[in-house]
């Protein structure tokens, strides 16, 4: 058992990442699943190994954090993002639930337009990324339930 300021952690699974005991805010718990630990037996400081996480892009996330309503969000997206930005993140985001579902990449092809390369990354992404669609996959399920 290691510590993370005050919070109780453990990197018992194989990638290293930590385990969180007691409660901690998503965006904390997010900031440190993207810190690795050292292998050594002395506790060296963080180190921050992904490029997209500095100041400017946690800046972004906690904006999005904000959004309430599906106005707002469309409203925020269109000035921040081109059309053409906007619908190629939408056809990621249901080539992820499709792939969630166990469609076929032939399927998929056919109702998206998304080449079976990009198909294949969102897969990748899907089984062996930070578990962020399965993540909201799983809650907008279980939102509907």
């Amino acid at each position: 058992m290691r510590r993370l300021g005050n919070k109780k952690i453990t990197a018992s699974n194989p990638d290293h990442r930590p385990v969180f005991h007691g409660e901690e805010s998503k965006l904390e718990k997010f900031k440190t699943i993207c810190y690795t630990f050292p292998q050594e037996s002395n506790m060296k400081p963080l180190t921050n190994k992904y490029k997209w996480i500095n100041t400017d892009t946690d800046s972004l996330f906690d904006a999005v954090l904000k959004i309430e309503t599906l106005d707002e969000a469309r409203r925020f997206f269109r000035d921040l993002l081109t059309d053409k930005e906007i619908i190629e993140f939408a056809q990621r985001w249901k080539v992820a639930r499709l792939l969630a579902k166990n469609k076929k990449y032939t399927e998929i092809e056919k109702e998206t337009g998304m080449s079976s390369k990009t198909i294949a990354r969102i897969q990748k992404w899907l089984t062996k990324g930070m578990g962020g669609y399965r993540l909201m996959i799983n809650k907008l399920k279980n939102s509907k339930s």
